[in-house]
């Protein structure tokens, strides 16, 4: 899947240059490049800090207290209904359940080790950099004069659709 991304994200900018060269001029053929190229490093930076993220937690994983569950688990489930341990809900009111559960959230305190696990991906070198690439590319591009918003946008908009679209024809072929 890896290899078919960069073919695919190498021919989708072979295309939007020859596009922007024929249709455009050289200062839109900048942008554009500087705009798909750090569009494509925040990509990879950020799968590969969320890759790393996961791997780390594997390695850790064992029987993870209910207060530091992952976000998935607090989104799909963050009331605990699902849980198989506590099954005594059937006997109370609705606005008890309510008022135990901000009780609950009242007292449900992050510790700093939690919150610097979960935003490990986040602050990852790697992430900062592509990032840092995007900011001095757009300062460079609106210094020298070559900066074209529509090619600057649309190059960075660019990377995202064509790995969203790999990924979901993927898993409907796979699906």
């Amino acid at each position: 899947m890896r290899r078919r991304i960069a073919i695919s994200l190498i021919i989708s900018d072979f295309l939007l240059a020859v596009f922007v060269y024929v249709f455009g001029d050289i200062p839109m053929l900048v942008s554009s490049q500087i705009a798909f190229w750090s569009s494509v490093l925040i990509i990879i930076a950020s799968f590969d800090s969320y890759r790393n993220m996961v791997k780390k937690r594997l390695e850790t994983i064992g029987e993870i207290p209910a207060e530091e569950r992952d976000a998935t688990a607090k989104i799909e489930d963050p009331y605990d209904l699902y849980d198989e341990e506590d099954s005594d809900i059937s006997e109370k009111s609705v606005k008890e359940l309510i008022d135990e559960e901000r009780l609950r959230m009242k007292k449900q305190k992050r510790s700093p080790v939690s919150i610097a696990r979960d935003s490990a991906a986040m602050f990852s070198l790697t992430r900062l950099g592509a990032y840092l690439v995007l900011v001095v590319g757009f300062f460079y591009l609106r210094g020298s004069g070559n900066w074209h918003a529509g090619a600057y946008l649309l190059s960075l908009a660019l990377p995202v659709t064509v790995i969203v679209a790999l990924l979901i024809n993927a898993e409907s072929v796979d699906g």
